[in-house]
C-alpha cells in the first residue's frame, strides 16, 4: 500500500508552490535515508518537481536528519526553505525546537505540513499543524485484499488499487498565500 506513497508528498509541494512558496525541505527520517528503494523513490520524485518548476526560483531538497536538532538546524541555516514537509507530524516537537533555535516562527517564516495516521493530527500544537492525513484503516483494508487476491491468484490488475488514500487538511502552519 506504501508503493505510492510519493504522491501525497507530491501533491503537498505543489499545494506549497501554488501558494508561492519556492524553497522546500522534505525532512525524512534516517531510517527512510537507509531504504534504497524509499531513498530512490524520493530522489526521483525530488528531480522531478525540481525538473517540473524549474525557472521559477523553485528548490526542493531531501534532509535525512532524523530527530537530531542539531543536524536539522544545519541542514535548514544552510538551505533557508520557506516550507518544509516533515515524513510524521508525530516528529514536530523536534522539527520545532530546530526552527525556533534558527529564528523560524511558524508558519510566517516557515509553513510546515505533516504527514499524520489521525485526523487529529497536529490539533495538539499552536498553532495547528496542516497534515496529509494517511488513513491508515483504509490503507489495512486495502491491503487484506491485495492479500487475499494474490492469495487466490486473481489475474486482474492491481496496480490502480495501489494508492495511498490520503487527504490533505489545512490548518494554520501554511499561509494561505505567502507575502
Amino acid at each position: 500500500m506504501y508503493g505510492c506513497f510519493h504522491l501525497y508528498r507530491l501533491d503537498a509541494i505543489d499545494g506549497l508552490y501554488r501558494r508561492g512558496y519556492r524553497r522546500i525541505a522534505m525532512m525524512e527520517t534516517e531510517e527512510t535515508g537507509h531504504d534504497k528503494l524509499l531513498f530512490q523513490r524520493l530522489t526521483d520524485m525530488v528531480e522531478e518537481v525540481n525538473r517540473q518548476y524549474a525557472g521559477d526560483g523553485f528548490s526542493c531538497r531531501i534532509f535525512y536528519s532524523g530527530l537530531d536538532r542539531a543536524k536539522i538546524r544545519e541542514a535548514l541555516s544552510a538551505y533557508e526553505p520557506d516550507a518544509a514537509f516533515l515524513c510524521g507530524v508525530e516528529h514536530y516537537m523536534v522539527y520545532s525546537d530546530s526552527f525556533s533555535g534558527l529564528g523560524l516562527r511558524v508558519p510566517e517564516d516557515l509553513a510546515v505540513i505533516a504527514a499524520s495516521h489521525s485526523k487529529h493530527g497536529g490539533l495538539e500544537y499552536e498553532p495547528t499543524v496542516s497534515t496529509m492525513f494517511l488513513d491508515s484503516y483504509e490503507m489495512g483494508q486495502r491491503a487484506a485484499a491485495l492479500l487475499i487476491r494474490e492469495i487466490e491468484n486473481a489475474e486482474t490488475p492491481l496496480s490502480a488499487e495501489r494508492k495511498v488514500p490520503y487527504t490533505f487538511i489545512d490548518r494554520q502552519s501554511v499561509l494561505k498565500r505567502k507575502s
